[in-house]
């Protein structure tokens, strides 16, 4: 073999290796051609205050997946009118997927069966189960409710407890589970547990002026960040004392839930990922997009958080994730 044919075959075999190690490394440059899809987030909510952490982890995923993602609230909070609007509009325009977190679990599933939708569909949290949409992130609501009530009746030792569930009166899925779960665990111990609807702090006062049981411990738990948000002040050094001696446990945080679980003020609560929510949502739709995802559900994990854990740096990704 000629000394030019050596060297020809030398530089073949290192061209071959560099791009091996390329491959291999996800080094290589991706297609030119690749498209921008346009997903729109369609939410429960007026207001995105309560969808900061989502948020971040929707622009991290847009970023990464080359997405162009609409952020898009209703024109008041439980609006189910404007919402679907909204969603008509949407499947009207340019969007390639839709990402929904439903008002109403029940009214949103025999609309989206009743139309031709066309794109993905992708419930977050409340999953709706219709027919056109293709995936729902969320958690398992029945076992997050029965570990709240299990930690609710390890930290009363078999106190005589009344408990009562708080939710805004939106019908979705999983808040109802949340409460099934948290109801099914408390009933085995025998313990009492009422459920009210609220949006607003007056309704919850008024109903512990009027209802509170004096004669057994009364536990609050509050199924849903908003509730939560609105009325957890009533409990922070409270002058009147029908408002001491309650103890309250919650469903999800902002950062007004975490400053009063850091006074104390709440007990503990349960919560998944925002974060990463809000990731998958764009990462599934894009995947779905492109045919390369058909699960149904993503089960995330939920952790319960008590105040001790603000501090813990293994919850920080979990309470204070970085866009």
């Amino acid at each position: 073999m000629g000394k030019i044919e050596k060297v020809f075959l030398t530089a073949t075999f290192l061209v071959m290796l560099v791009l091996f190690i390329l491959s291999s490394t996800d080094w290589v440059i991706k297609e030119q051609d690749e498209k921008v899809h346009q997903i729109s987030v369609i939410v429960n909510d007026s207001v995105d205050d309560y969808w900061m952490n989502y948020k971040k982890g929707m622009e991290k995923a847009a970023k990464i997946w080359n997405a162009e993602v609409d952020f898009i609230t209703i024109s008041y909070r439980g609006d189910l009118l404007n919402q679907m609007e909204i969603i008509a509009s949407e499947l009207d325009s340019q969007a390639d997927a839709l990402v929904i977190s439903p008002v109403d679990s029940e009214i949103l599933k025999r609309y989206l069966n009743d139309i031709f939708v066309g794109i993905p569909v992708i419930t977050i949290g409340a999953d709706i189960e219709a027919e056109a949409t293709s995936c729902n992130i969320g958690a398992d609501y029945y076992e997050m409710g029965k570990t709240l009530g299990q930690k609710i009746i390890q930290d009363h030792d078999q106190e005589p407890l009344h408990v009562v569930a708080i939710q805004q009166g939106d019908r979705r899925t999983d808040t109802d589970q949340l409460y099934l779960g948290l109801k099914e665990q408390m009933e085995e111990q025998n313990i009492e547990v009422s459920r009210i609807y609220s949006k607003e702090k007056v309704f919850v006062e008024s109903y512990i002026r009027s209802k509170r049981n004096q004669n057994v411990k009364e536990v609050l738990v509050f199924l849903d960040v908003y509730s939560m948000d609105q009325s957890i002040e009533l409990f922070y050094n409270p002058s009147e004392e029908i408002f001491k001696g309650i103890d309250v446990y919650g469903v999800g945080y902002n950062d007004k839930i975490l400053y009063y679980l850091d006074k104390e003020v709440l007990k503990g609560i349960i919560a998944v990922s925002d974060y990463y929510m809000g990731y998958m949502s764009i990462e599934k739709a894009k995947e779905i997009i492109k045919n390369k995802w058909n699960q149904r559900r993503i089960i995330l994990e939920y952790e319960y958080l008590e105040p001790e854990d603000i501090y813990d740096k293994d919850k920080e990704v979990l309470l204070f994730p970085r866009s």
